[in-house]
């Protein structure tokens, strides 16, 4: 009941206590687009980052939790390490690819060019040149576009899983041609559901595909979008 979440909310270390406090102190994506125009694609000096923490924290060194079923808010003392939680999740400090930047800023809205920064920043390590050459391409054949930010998001999401090792559009076609078989092997899937049922396929031991057929094709058009559409690669032959 609530009384028994108030009591866990102020005992520190409690997992109840750290799962909630975890949840309201993860910045909103609203929070990060106004936070954007703000920083440089150099990002800040990691000891202001520190200060910025600590600044945070003086300021609100606790919350106001209110419960629908409440009368009355709770606040719960926070620890500094959970106001530099909150801090490090901005990834203030974090450099963006300045190529990139300015050939988003050269070829899309101001809305655009703020929700792939904040994409960008919020993603883990460095990209190597031929991959941001690569983005680079992208973004100024991307011009114009409808749609950008969720092709973007697929694209973004692709660049950073492709190896360093390897070609990035040899790696985007490969990643086509995956999709392509996952589709197939789905629809194979729901053509035997319905012909022999979902008990004898589990009897049969038979692997049943981890997603949908439509969040597979969705995500399979925007890839041909990007792919064929966008870069003008040709697709690797369908067996």
């Amino acid at each position: 009941g609530i009384d028994g979440l108030d009591q866990r909310m102020g005992q520190p270390g409690d997992p109840v206590r750290e799962t909630v406090l975890g949840l309201v102190l993860f910045p909103e994506d609203s929070f990060r687009l106004a936070l954007e125009p703000l920083l440089g694609t150099e990002g800040l000096d990691p000891e202001l980052e520190e200060r910025i923490a600590e600044d945070l924290f003086a300021a609100h060194p606790r919350v106001s939790l209110r419960h629908p079923l409440a009368s009355t808010p709770l606040t719960v003392d926070l620890s500094s390490d959970q106001a530099g939680g909150f801090v490090s999740r901005l990834y203030l400090s974090r450099h963006l690819a300045s190529g990139i930047c300015q050939a988003l800023e050269a070829s899309h809205p101001a809305a655009d060019v703020l929700s792939a920064r904040v994409l960008m920043r919020c993603t883990q390590g460095t990209l190597a040149e031929d991959k941001i050459r690569f983005t680079v391409r992208f973004v100024k054949h991307a011009a114009g576009r409808p749609g950008f930010t969720a092709l973007f998001e697929t694209f973004w999401a692709l660049i950073c899983d492709a190896p360093d090792t390897t070609d990035p559009g040899a790696y985007f076609l490969e990643r086509q041609y995956g999709e392509k078989k996952l589709l197939r092997r789905i629809q194979k899937f729901q053509e035997d559901l319905a012909r022999y049922g979902m008990e004898y396929l589990i009897m049969s031991k038979y692997q049943v595909p981890p997603e949908s057929v439509e969040i597979v094709a969705n995500r399979l058009q925007r890839m041909d979008t990007i792919i064929t559409g966008i870069l003008g690669l040709r697709p690797l032959a369908w067996d």
